[in-house]
């Protein structure tokens, strides 16, 4: 059963993570710890998106998405700091920050009392497509612009909406 129809709390674990990655049509991998990793391109835009989707913690109930955004743009520490400043003041999540090794955006959230299937889906799609703008934003005059993501996004709730 589709992941967006299920609305009854489950448990929180690895096959809901898998049941998200591979209703979604992501070639994955898993890595020693069974966390799964995804490499997510954008068309107009020359970064991917690695991205590790994972269970952590003592009893693996916290649920992480970390995203590493490779090539990261040549720009000065200064310019970077600027860029992910602005973007953890505007935006909820996920969250985004800038090393040596380039641009790393994440988002975790406790999942100990467990969480229906629909919104586990509506969360990761909510973090991806907002990783996505990050992207957007890393590369000015390439494909569409927030104002037209966001558009998107809007139509493409309506849509989700219509079909329930």
């Amino acid at each position: 059963m589709e992941m967006k129809r299920q609305h009854q709390t489950v448990e929180f674990n690895r096959a809901l993570i898998r049941q998200y990655v591979e209703e979604r049509g992501l070639r994955y991998l898993t890595d020693q710890d069974g966390d799964y990793v995804a490499i997510m391109a954008m068309e107009h835009c020359p970064q991917k998106l690695f991205t590790i989707f994972a269970a952590s913690g003592l009893r693996e109930d916290v649920f992480s998405i970390t995203m590493r955004v490779e090539p990261s743009p040549e720009m000065s520490e200064l310019e970077a700091l600027r860029l992910v400043n602005r973007w953890n003041t505007q935006r909820r999540w996920p969250r985004a920050y800038h090393t040596e090794d380039g641009f790393t955006l994440d988002w975790h959230i406790d999942l100990e009392m467990g969480i229906s299937p629909a919104l586990f889906a509506d969360m990761c799609n909510t973090v991806m497509l907002a990783a996505h703008q990050f992207v957007m934003e890393l590369n000015p005059g390439r494909g569409q612009g927030v104002a037209e993501m966001q558009d998107l996004f809007r139509t493409l709730l309506e849509r989700l909406r219509e079909r329930r």
